[in-house]
């Protein structure tokens, strides 16, 4: 048995989850002595967690994470696994969850376009600094910073900032809802999985990627992407890029192609169609939860913590 030096791992049902249904559900008023934790109940049999509430997000969705779920990630770290926390989330969104997240020894955002590691180089609140030399991979497509519409006001200005943007300015002329605030590297269409399949899907520029997120599509250049990154950070944290070494704890669409880039999946729960299809047909390779919500990442993380100490005593 071999176990694993690298750990990635989603947010958004993954490690953060939200109330669904008959799953759980939050009592703020029920406070356990910190102003953040929280009682999460499960409604099925009674069981509860302390949690965190995260920051509710633009869309007004307001997510949970346990704090025995922060304790086992803090736990593998402590035993000297690689804790890497990767999302499509924008980067406001990421630095709004920092204090709520698992510690970790790198922050990926932006489906993977950038890239921060923790930095106490400063005496910041909060100390992160980010991979210039991953970002700078994506200039040709995305330019070296975001455009700026209240100095850019023609479209052929915005366009001149690479592929990435004039993708962007020939979807908003079709009259796509799009969404580029606060991201750099990407932005997302909110549009049906099936017209975007049928209409748009086989049309981006040369050197531009889409991954469907949440119910939406991102869009990226080429050398960005979840898998990209990870296969990236292998290397920059000492570990095999062929993902033998690594697992990934994952739940959507944009998850598929680094599941298949690790040597295990790790599923809490199944978000996607396309995710549960992929599972079904390549059972060797996922291991999924029988419990649900809050307290199905804590029964993966519990799995991933025997491996390390059963690994450890042969």
């Amino acid at each position: 048995m071999t176990s694993f030096k690298l750990l990635f791992s989603d947010l958004d049902g993954t490690c953060v989850h939200y109330q669904d249904g008959d799953a759980f559900k939050f009592e703020p008023g029920d406070s356990l002595g910190d102003g953040r934790l929280v009682r999460a109940q499960f409604n099925s049999d009674k069981r509860w967690t302390t949690a965190l509430l995260l920051p509710a997000s633009t869309s007004g969705a307001q997510g949970i994470i346990s704090l025995r779920t922060l304790e086992l990630y803090a736990s593998l770290r402590a035993m000297r696994r690689k804790v890497i926390l990767i999302s499509g989330c924008r980067y406001s969104t990421l630095i709004q969850r920092l204090p709520y997240l698992p510690a970790a020894d790198a922050y990926v955002c932006e489906s993977g376009g950038r890239i921060f590691y923790p930095d106490t180089s400063l005496p910041t609140a909060v100390g992160l600094k980010e991979d210039m030399e991953w970002r700078k991979r994506h200039n040709l497509a995305a330019g070296a910073s975001p455009p700026n519409e209240e100095t850019i006001t023609t479209i052929s200005e915005f366009k001149k900032l690479g592929p990435l943007w004039r993708q962007y300015c020939f979807l908003k002329d079709e009259g796509l809802e799009l969404d580029r605030h606060h991201y750099s590297t990407a932005f997302r269409v909110r549009i049906p999985r099936q017209e975007w399949q049928e209409k748009y899907a086989s049309e981006l520029l040369p050197g531009l990627d889409f991954a469907e997120n949440l119910g939406a599509v991102d869009v990226y250049s080429n050398t960005s992407g979840k898998k990209n990154a990870a296969v990236y950070l292998m290397a920059k944290f000492g570990g095999n890029t062929d993902g033998i070494d690594s697992v990934f704890m994952c739940d959507d669409d944009n998850d598929i192609e680094l599941a298949k880039a690790v040597s295990k999946a790790y599923l809490p729960s199944i978000t996607s169609d396309s995710m549960r299809q992929f599972a079904e047909t390549n059972p060797e390779k996922f291991v999924v939860a029988t419990k649900k919500s809050v307290w199905a990442t804590e029964e993966i993380l519990h799995i991933l913590l025997n491996n390390v100490l059963e690994t450890s005593t042969i």
